[in-house]
């Protein structure tokens, strides 16, 4: 694997009105190439197999759904984590996606002490990934929360809530995947670089638009930030979100 070779990317989108957003345009700047999978509709998902051995990114989006709901391509989904991991594809986690990427490194996702619905700065806690401000306005749209797994570094926190982001470096969590030539489960260490964002800073206004016009009632209960949907459409999106997104991506598919 070269660094002059081509990105590829395999985005895992739950819902319609949570797509990748602004990770298209660091895509489109990457020149890299990306595939959309909707396992929600067809329980279609990525082959590891096919991003092994390239410089491959898996992203998982966000969703409404629980880690714990007893859906057959959720289960799958961490399968894939776990073998994305260990063979060395790195792996990005959105909210769903993040509390699916904490869970296959065997942390527990929980209830959050807050239901956090609108913006709200984070602070960075870690120092691991470059080129992050020490503190970001992000989306939030949550009330549950991770545990930090093991062999990670608590990359994020926000005022309410401690757990909104995690590090994993290649080598520092270990992985189980079962062999395609074998009918056995091995552990290893990771093989590539992972995150996990318990917030959105993905969603460009009209994703924004999205979110609030399928699911804007969810901020108008029980929301500790006390902010209605049509304020939140009506915040300014923020200028650094799209950077510190970046420096992100770079990371993960930079060794």
């Amino acid at each position: 694997m070269k660094h002059e070779d081509p990105i590829q990317i395999a985005i895992i989108q739950h819902v319609d009105h949570e797509g990748p957003g602004l990770i298209l345009r660091w895509a489109e700047e990457q020149n890299a190439s990306y595939d959309l999978y909707h396992p929600a509709d067809d329980c279609i998902l990525p082959d590891w197999q096919k991003l092994s051995g390239k410089r491959s990114l898996l992203i998982i989006l966000g969703g409404p759904m629980n880690t714990t709901d007893n859906l057959k391509w959720l289960k799958q989904e961490r399968t894939l984590i776990n073998n994305c991991l260990a063979h060395g594809v790195a792996v990005l986690g959105i909210c769903l996606g993040a509390q699916q990427l904490a869970t296959t490194l065997g942390a527990a996702v929980l209830p959050a002490p807050y239901k956090e619905v609108g913006w709200a700065p984070i602070e960075r806690t870690s120092s691991i990934i470059p080129g992050i401000p020490p503190q970001l306005i992000a989306l939030h749209w949550h009330e549950q929360m991770f545990r930090i797994p093991a062999g990670a570094e608590l990359l994020f926190s926000s005022q309410l809530v401690t757990n909104q982001g995690f590090a994993c470096e290649k080598g520092k969590v270990n992985v189980t995947f079962r062999s395609p030539l074998i009918s056995q489960e091995s552990v290893t260490s990771s093989k590539a670089r992972a995150v996990g964002l318990q917030f959105h800073i993905e969603q460009d206004h009209d994703a924004v638009r999205e979110i609030v016009a399928h699911d804007g009632g969810y901020a108008n209960i029980d929301n500790a930030l006390n902010q209605s949907s049509s304020s939140i459409l009506a915040y300014d999106h923020p200028n650094d979100a799209y950077p510190a997104l970046c420096s992100i991506l770079n990371w993960l598919i930079h060794e």
